[in-house]
């Protein structure tokens, strides 16, 4: 029995090790015995090994990398079942970091490595121990390889051991470490050779520069040299390495360099080069811009090739040095001798490329000092009777509107005096033309060429529109070595580009034959004409200023032909023809006026005055005709011109060809250069700037004739057209534009539109404003506190809606006080019960306005138009406002004696100043204004705008509507009998405007419509559709509900006879259209918007 028990166990046991064995996973890349610990064998392996590297730290002087991190992964599963082992913590040794694997049962982290960028890229290795710190055991080791310089040829940042070795691996710690530290390690093979040799310095990489863009300039010339400026721009790259041992260029974001520059000059003797620094710089220090230096390197030349070559030397070195990356020098070709000066590219010449360590100091094989004892002839030194001068006409240089520059050239020969041998290689210094010793002197030096002679261009600036003549002067020639001081009469003709255009005084016999002064003989002053004009529309935009008026903006393309006539020219004379206008600057002004004989009134339409330019003679620009009066705009007027030449130091041209003026100046007139010797005068004709293009030719204007014909009556007599009869009118313009805003600003007064109206103010923040109604308020039936009052009265200002207890405290107000002496005695609370039992729809009862006062206009956008016909009614009359209207309007009746004068209540603001009614067949026309008596078609152009409202306040006008006091109104009997039609019109149409009493500055955004009516005709023989007098049927005004109301009157009569009754009288229509009138509002006026929706 004891037997079978023991072998019982012993066939179990065995099973079980039988079991475990099948669970034993495949052999791994290391043993047990090469990964263990103090535990025993890890019960763990790694099963993948991967890694990338983030972009590298860079050294913030040179924008070298210096550091770059890593990302390492090492997935790890269960020794046993060969399962990802997730969420076990596991510790990497190296860098003492405590772990967990995540999801996919992986360890993930990041190391920042320091680096020697200079280093010779290699691949280092990377291992990393893996120890289990949780319900698992033991340790393993993750093999890396890291490149940090992968960036030189986009190699693989991390690679796995395991799976890769690469050719280039470093695997010895101390040589990794060194490695990164920047040592070049001798033998990849045997790196442990380089380790422990201290001769063995830092890798280096290369300063390299291929090309140099250099431009030189003359700065001036000494008894001793002359200093020159070289401006170059270079452009240093970094060569490095890549894993296959190739160089590639590395641009620099950023650094500071030091830079020497020397001036070679190389000459081939004998069949050898020889080789000389003839000039060198001072050591220049440089940042970075762009991936280029600038410098700008001044240098000092004591002598001059006559031959040979010109080559300039760069030694160049980082300041910025962190990657130890060294310094460079190289030579770049200039070209020939004679090129010193210029601009160009120079290439680094090959002897660079294939010299190994090239040095400057080893390129030069000659001193200057040898040269010019051994070969004098080889330089130059940058140092006198004197021939007849020659002059040679060379061009036409700077010029402006009035004046130009020419430039010549003068060719004086010398001889030494005692000698007579050449002065070749003297410098002599040279004071250009004068015309007194007062003039500001121009001098220069000059070297003798190798004929002894010094040539050197002169310019001569002169009015080009003077009378033409010989200019006297003179010019001084001087060598204070040679002793040698000399002045030398001479006579310009700058006008002149052709034959002996200058002569050399000393060779004159007969200088009386010189025209030198035109006073002497009677010649003309140059004419400016102005001939034509011609103009394109390009555009009719819109304004909308502070007081949320239209102001039309045309714009057109305008085209002026000027010409100056020229009456001195010494070779044609006054026979010379008209010659276009000299391209420049010109002050272009221009008035439109209205003609004559139209009205006994200001004239004035718009006016204009720009600056521009002329290129091929002709004035092309835009010009904005801009006013108020659009009316105005599309008649037929006179276009008032004038043109002056301006002072072209005194305005700025930018890059879109606008001119403006530098300083503040009170009038553009005072940039006009009245020196220039040019007579000129006004020119006009007429036209109607509202069509889409027009041409004519112009007419000069004598002064006599302006006056009597042009001049308005309030403006200061014009004397002389040389007084600019246009600035006249542009100053006028500019009082009468002063003097609309003033009006437009009263009319805009919220106290004014109270008055106006027989409205009563309430200031939400000011209590006191309604004390009366704060009274009845606070009592039955809606005993509301004034924090209820206000919060009340606020929201029916943002949303235009009464509530149910502000209805009932304003029915009680209106009937209790407001108008309750103007009620039947009887019939004050019956009134007052019928409106409260209807508090509930208080749209029933009160009509309420919401109105915004503008204080502030943010901006405004056009956002759309409409063109359309419209046909308007029977007796429609449109008075103008300056002479009273003796129209008598329509009274309408309702069976309850009120008597309605609608032209009175409901005002139409219309620009242009007209007032609207419906007149009777016995209306009595006057002599401005219109009447239509028969349907007649206009046509309406509606633009719409959105208005931005900075700062504003907002109120809320609230009425009984006046409809409830007409025929079967429930107010119908409430009013007094012993009040008249008028007085019951007055009570019927009073109210309340509530305001928040403070601006309010946020934002707002609101759309505008703006309507222009005209009567559209067809110019004809019998009549002018561009006269005045003609268009009379022309309207403009703001806002929709203005539209609606115009639209009321404009579709003819509404009449109720005195003897209807209700059931014949077609009251319900009426009321329908009185809603539409009721609910329109009150006429806008200057800075207001009615935001009733």
């Amino acid at each position: 029995m004891q037997t079978s028990k023991l072998l019982l166990k012993s066939l179990l046991s065995l099973s079980l090790l039988t079991l475990a064995a099948c669970n034993i996973p495949a052999p791994q890349s290391r043993t047990d015995s090469e990964e263990t610990n103090k535990q025993g064998v890890a019960t763990f392996f790694i099963s993948e090994v991967k890694g990338d590297a983030l972009k590298a730290t860079v050294d913030k002087g040179s924008a070298l990398p210096q550091s770059k991190t890593f990302n390492f992964t090492v997935c790890l599963k269960d020794r046993a079942q060969s399962k990802a082992l997730i969420g076990h913590p596991f510790r990497v040794e190296e860098i003492n970091k405590e772990l967990k694997t995540d999801e996919k049962g992986c360890l993930n982290w990041s190391e920042e490595v320091p680096f020697n960028f200079s280093s010779t890229p290699r691949y280092l290795e990377w291992s990393r121990k893996i120890t289990a710190t949780g319900l698992h055991r033991g340790t393993r080791t993750a093999e890396f390889a890291i490149n940090p310089w992968n960036e030189n040829d986009n190699s693989a940042a991390v690679v796995n051991i395991e799976e890769h070795r690469p050719a280039t691996l470093v695997s010895d710690k101390e040589d990794v470490k060194a490695a990164l530290q920047g040592a070049d390690l001798i033998d990849n093979k045997d790196p442990s050779a380089a380790r422990g040799e201290k001769e063995n310095p830092a890798a280096k990489n290369n300063l390299w520069v291929n090309d140099i863009r250099m431009q030189s300039t003359e700065q001036k010339f000494t008894p001793e040299s002359v200093n020159l400026n070289f401006d170059l721009a270079i452009t240093p790259q970094l060569m490095v390495s890549t894993l296959s041992g190739e160089k590639t260029l590395r641009d620099f974001n950023q650094g500071t360099f030091k830079a020497k520059v020397y001036l070679l000059h190389s000459l081939t003797e004998n069949n050898k080069e020889v080789r000389v620094a003839i000039g060198e710089s001072e050591v220049q220090t440089a940042a970075i811009r762009g991936k280029s230096l600038f410098i700008k390197v001044p240098m000092s030349l004591p002598v001059i090739p006559t031959r040979g070559q010109l080559i300039l030397a760069l030694d160049l070195t980082s300041v910025d040095d962190p990657a130890n990356i060294g310094n460079f020098q190289g030579v770049y070709s200039i070209g020939e001798y004679d090129q010193l000066k210029g601009s160009g590219m120079l290439k680094l010449m090959a002897v660079v490329t294939d010299t190994k360590n090239f040095q400057i100091a080893n390129f030069v094989n000659a001193k200057l000092s040898e040269r010019l004892a051994q070969h004098p002839d080889a330089y130059i030194k940058p140092r006198i009777e004197i021939m007849p001068l020659e002059f040679k006409y060379v061009r036409v240089g700077k010029e402006t509107t009035s004046e130009r520059e020419i430039v010549y050239n003068v060719k004086a020969c010398l001889r030494n005096g005692l000698e007579q041998k050449t002065t070749r290689g003297f410098t002599f210094n040279v004071t250009g033309f004068r015309q007194s010793e007062g003039d500001a002197a121009k001098s220069v030096k000059i070297t003798t060429d190798n004929s002894s002679c010094i040539n050197w261009d002169d310019t001569l600036t002169f009015k080009y529109y003077e009378c033409q003549k010989f200019m006297k002067g003179f010019i001084e020639i001087e060598n204070k070595e040679l002793a040698l001081k000399q002045r030398i009469d001479i006579a310009i003709n700058p006008w002149e580009s052709w034959g002996t255009f200058a002569r050399d005084l000393r060779y004159v016999d007969a200088q009386e034959q010189l025209l030198t002064d035109c006073k002497k003989e009677n010649v003309l002053p140059s004419t400016l004409t102005l001939r034509s004009f011609n103009f394109t529309t390009q555009s009719l935009n819109y304004e909308i200023d502070h007081q949320l008026n239209m102001i039309a903006k045309k714009k057109v393309r305008f085209k002026v032909d000027a010409v100056v006539s020229i009456f001195s020219d010494m070779a044609k004379g006054r026979m010379e023809n008209a010659q276009k206008l000299r391209p420049g600057v010109y002050l272009l002004k221009g008035a439109l006026i209205k003609n004559r004989d139209y009205y006994n009134q200001k004239s004035y339409v718009a006016s204009f005055e720009k600056l521009v330019t002329s290129i091929d003679g002709d004035i092309k620009t835009d010009i904005e005709f801009k006013t108020a009066d659009l009316k105005a705009l599309g008649n037929r007027n006179t276009l008032l011109l004038e043109l002056d030449p301006v002072k072209e130091d005194k305005v700025t041209v930018d890059k879109d060809g606008n001119v403006t003026v530098k300083d503040k100046v009170s009038s553009l007139d005072d940039i006009i250069d009245s020196s220039t010797g040019l007579y000129n005068r006004t020119f006009g004709a007429a036209t109607n700037i509202n069509m889409e293009k027009d041409a004519q030719d112009l007419t000069s204007l004598n002064a006599s004739l302006v006056n009597q014909y042009m001049t308005m009556a309030d403006l200061p007599k014009v004397e002389s057209v040389r007084k600019s009869l246009v600035r006249e009118y542009i100053n006028y313009g500019k009082k009468v534009e002063a003097e609309r805003v003033q009006n437009q600003l009263k009319q805009s007064d919220m106290n004014a539109f109270v008055k106006d109206n027989g409205l009563k103010a309430v200031l939400v923040n000011n209590p006191k404003s309604y004390e009366d109604l704060r009274t009845i308020l606070s009592g039955r039936p809606t005993q509301m506190d004034d924090q209820k009052m206000q919060a009340s009265m606020n929201q029916l200002i943002t949303t235009g809606k009464l509530d149910r207890e502000l209805t009932k405290g304003l029915c009680s107000y209106w009937f209790r006080s407001f108008i309750a002496k103007d009620l039947w005695d009887f019939y004050g609370n019956h009134a007052l019960i019928n409106c409260g039992t209807r508090a509930g729809k208080p749209e029933l009862i009160f009509t309420v306005e919401k109105r915004i006062f503008v204080k502030e206009l943010g901006g405004y956008k056009y956002k759309k138009g409409y063109n359309a016909g419209v046909t308007i009614g029977n007796n429609i009359t449109l008075t103008k406002s300056q002479t009273h209207s003796n129209y008598r309007t329509k009274t309408l009746t309702f069976n309850m004696g009120l008597s309605q004068k609608f032209a009175d209540i409901f005002t139409i603001g219309m620009s242009g100043s007209y007032a609207i009614s419906q007149s009777d067949a016995n209306a009595e026309a006057t002599a401005n204004s219109t009447s239509v008596n028969t349907n007649i078609t206009l046509l309406l152009k509606q633009n719409v705008f959105e208005l931005n409202f900075k700062r504003y306040q907002e109120c809320a006008i609230v009425k009984v509507n006046p409809k409830l006091f007409m025929k079967d109104g429930l107010f119908e009997s409430a009013l007094s009998p012993r009040l008249k039609p008028d007085q019951k019109l007055e009570v019927a149409t009073r109210g309340l405007m509530i305001c928040t009493g403070v601006d309010s500055t946020t934002p707002k955004t609101r759309e505008e419509n703006y309507y222009i009516l005209n009567q559209e005709t067809t110019s004809a023989q019998d009549q002018d559709n561009g006269d005045d007098r003609n268009r009379n049927f022309f309207i403009a005004l703001r806002g929709e509900k203005e539209f609606q109301r115009l639209m009321y009157f404009m579709k003819g009569e509404i009449k109720t006879p005195q003897s209807a009754t209700r059931e014949t009288d077609d009251h319900k229509t009426i009321n329908a259209n009185l809603d539409k009138l009721f609910n329109s509002g009150h006429a806008n006026i200057p800075g207001s918007y009615n935001d009733t929706h």
